[in-house]
Formats: C-alpha cells, sequence, structure tokens
C-alpha cells in the first residue's frame, strides 16, 4: 500500500471507521473585528441617507477593521 492510500486511514488517524479528522486540525481562535467591520458597514450606509459624516466614521472603521482582522489572522494572535 502506497503512502497515499495511507492518509485518509483511520487506523493511522485515529478517527473512528470510515470517518477522517478534518482540515485544518487548527482554528483560528475568536474576533471581535468582523462584528466591528459589519457596525462600519452600517455606519456608511446610514451616512448615504442621513450625512457624510456617518459614511467617513463607517469608512475609517471600515479601514480599521479590516485592518485588524487581517493582521489577527496572519500572526494568529
Amino acid at each position: 500500500m502506497s503512502e497515499d492510500d495511507q492518509i485518509g486511514n483511520p487506523a493511522r488517524t485515529g478517527a473512528p471507521d470510515g470517518w477522517s479528522l478534518p482540515r485544518p486540525e487548527r482554528i483560528p481562535r475568536p474576533t471581535y473585528w468582523p462584528a466591528i467591520m459589519a457596525l462600519a458597514i452600517a455606519f456608511m450606509l446610514f451616512g448615504v441617507v442621513t450625512s457624510w459624516i456617518f459614511t467617513g466614521t463607517g469608512a475609517v472603521m471600515f479601514v480599521l477593521s479590516l485592518g485588524k482582522w487581517i493582521g489577527e489572522l496572519i500572526r494568529d494572535e
């Protein structure tokens, strides 16, 4: 049996018969930045209807939250 055939072998991976371990084995930890980004989008949309100040504030929040979120994923804090 080749090494490629053994990759999904439950006896080798410790998974029950017919199962395999999911990839990735480790997921990133939770973060608040996606929620802040959603708030920023809401600010920008609200600003379209009301005032450019809301749009500007939302745009700044969006850029900051996107940068922080990507930074956390890259550094895996």
